[in-house]
């Protein structure tokens, strides 16, 4: 099996870098983060990106309640391709007990990657599907249709189009849609906090980041310690050169953080992200 590590990352623009790195991903985990940071600098951040973990969003209310929490766009897409391809699985195992095992043969990068990420052969093929009146094309429509939600500017008008995004997979039929919609409904503030922010956070700027710990994950860097909240310069200074010894498997999960007035870490010299 693979070990999951959380991970912090300071995203300003001006200075974005490895903050905090543990080998488990458990509410005491993101405890001791927010301990080390100290009570002060934890109510100076304004916004908080994360994935939809529970224990992540309830830590993040109780000690930066005030910051925006934005959920990470990339996780959202994860969570509707893997409802596509769980509705593709249900279609393919009913098209075998009808005694038809080529329909849906070889097609889930055809359904999961970026058309323009496509090759031909793909494209062709999921043409041919997309014809068919099939749960999996309908899922398949579903996801590409939610794509237009990142397009909009104003909170109000990306709250409209979420509405009724939902209220299409709900009508649709297909259980791993509807599941999804409920998930999306029960965020939706949260989701809409992406357009409060003006868009400027997601986890994006740190995958080349999560790449190289993954990397670097045969290496071994002792992780500094904090030994009490009152000793929060114990943290390094250049916090982003520390790597795990842990094996992360395919799996990093992680929670961003970004200060926008002030410094998360004490800094020697350097950018502050002002």
């Amino acid at each position: 099996g693979h070990k999951s590590l959380t991970l912090v990352y300071q995203i300003d623009a001006g200075y974005r870098r490895l903050l905090w790195i543990t080998e488990t991903r458990t509410v005491k985990a993101v405890e001791r983060f927010f301990i080390c940071l100290g009570e002060a600098r934890s109510k100076a951040l304004r916004v908080v990106c994360s994935d939809m973990w529970k224990p992540y969003l309830n830590v993040i209310q109780r000690h930066a309640g005030q910051a925006f929490n934005v959920l990470d766009k990339f996780h959202i897409v994860a969570h509707l391709n893997k409802a596509v391809d769980e509705t593709r699985r249900l279609d393919a195992a009913e098209l075998r007990r009808q005694g038809d095992k080529v329909t849906l043969k070889h097609t889930r990068w055809c359904l999961l990657k970026r058309p323009g990420k496509l090759t031909k052969k793909q494209t062709g093929r999921l043409r041919g599907l997309l014809r068919l009146n099939l749960r999996t094309a309908r899922a398949y429509l579903l996801k590409e249709d939610f794509n237009h939600f990142w397009t909009y500017v104003s909170p109000t008008w990306a709250g409209k189009f979420l509405d009724r995004w939902c209220d299409m997979a709900m009508r649709s039929g297909i259980e791993p849609m509807k599941a999804k919609a409920r998930m999306l409904r029960s965020h939706r503030e949260l989701l809409l906090n992406y357009f409060r922010a003006k868009k400027e956070y997601s986890s994006g700027v740190v995958e080349g980041l999560n790449t190289k710990v993954k990397l670097g994950s045969r290496c071994f860097i002792p992780l500094p310690t904090c030994q009490s909240p009152n000793t929060p310069t114990d943290l390094p200074d250049e916090a982003f050169f520390l790597s795990s010894s842990s094996d992360t498997g395919r799996h990093v999960p992680s929670a961003y953080y970004s200060a926008l007035y002030g410094r998360v870490l004490p800094l020697d010299a350097g950018p502050t992200g002002r």
